[in-house]
């Protein structure tokens, strides 16, 4: 069995939707991992429920049996954003004003990514943000599908815009 430490805390997502509101709190997971999407690492355990962490999978594989310490706190809501880094945003990273009303409707991982890349007044932490957001608004109904352009992601759609997506993509000339 692999014993591998994925993150010093990695947050937790159980697909039975519970959400955690308790204190920091330190426990193992053992079981085997059945997918693998970018950092997150999706783990089921001998009772056969899945559990999603983010974390480093480098040398993990699906299939592999591994044991992970995880760590779980509570999210903090990232603050908002500042007119100062809004004007940022649009004139230095170029990521259109009404993209940045939706922000706060991303999960905390991502809206904290943004938050990131503008306290390092880095544009290109940004890019992914911005490629997917571009590309989401070319999408048409009952049209063909464009190329998705390197960094495009559903995680910066909301859920309302990613419901849209799956209409788009089922509703498409293949």
């Amino acid at each position: 069995m692999k014993k591998t430490a994925l993150a010093a805390i990695a947050v937790i997502f159980v697909f039975t939707l519970a959400k955690f509101s308790f204190a920091a709190n330190d426990f193992e997971i053992k079981g085997t991992v059945t997918k693998i999407n970018g950092n997150r690492i999706t783990i089921k355990d001998d009772q056969g429920k899945e559990v999603s962490i983010l974390g480093n999978p480098n040398g993990i594989r699906t299939g592999d049996k591994i044991l992970v310490n995880v760590s779980i706190r509570p999210q903090e809501s990232p603050r908002k954003l500042t007119v100062e880094e809004k004007d940022y945003l649009t004139k230095q990273c170029l990521i259109d004003s009404a993209d940045l009303d939706i922000i706060p409707e991303l999960d905390n991982d991502h809206q904290a990514l943004i938050l990131n890349g503008v306290t390092d007044r880095n544009c290109s932490k940004l890019a992914s943000f911005k490629a997917s957001r571009e590309y989401y608004k070319k999408l048409r109904p009952n049209a063909t599908i464009p190329l998705a352009p390197i960094g495009w992601a559903i995680d910066w759609l909301t859920e309302k815009e990613y419901q849209h997506y799956l209409d788009i993509l089922n509703n498409a000339p293949w």
